[in-house]
C-alpha cells in the first residue's frame, strides 16, 4: 500500500503536467511560398511573414520558407502591367495547398491550416 500511493501520485502529476504543456504550445506550420512572373515587371507581394505592411517588391521570382502559427494563411501579388502573368504556389507542411495564376492581380485565397 505504501508503494502504490507514491506511484499513483507520480502518475497523476505526470498526467497533469503533460496536459498543461500540450495546451501551452501551439502547432507551427511550415509554409513555403513561391511567386513567379513571366516579365521583368516589379510585383508587390502581400501576406509574407515579417514583411512590411507595404509588401515585398520582387522581379521574376521569389521564394520564402517560414513557420506560421495562425489558423489561416493567404498571399496576394500585384503589378501594374496587365500583361504580366503571376503564378503563386503555397505549400504547407510539404503539401501543395494553392497553385494559382493570373494577370496583374492574383490571390491564393484563404488556406486553412
Amino acid at each position: 500500500m505504501r508503494v502504490t500511493i507514491p506511484v499513483f501520485i507520480l502518475f497523476l502529476s505526470c498526467l497533469l503536467f503533460g496536459q498543461s504543456c500540450s495546451k501551452d504550445t501551439q502547432d507551427l506550420n511550415l509554409v513555403r511560398v513561391q511567386v513567379e512572373t513571366d516579365s521583368e515587371e516589379s510585383v508587390r507581394i502581400y501576406g509574407i511573414k515579417d514583411a512590411p505592411e507595404a509588401g515585398v517588391v520582387v522581379q521574376k521570382s521569389y521564394e520564402k520558407n517560414f513557420q506560421w502559427d495562425g489558423q489561416v494563411f493567404s498571399i496576394e501579388a500585384r503589378c501594374e502591367d496587365q500583361n504580366t502573368l503571376i503564378s503563386i504556389k503555397v505549400w504547407v507542411n510539404n503539401q501543395l495547398k494553392a497553385d494559382v495564376s493570373g494577370n496583374q492581380y492574383v490571390t491564393s485565397g484563404d488556406i486553412l491550416l
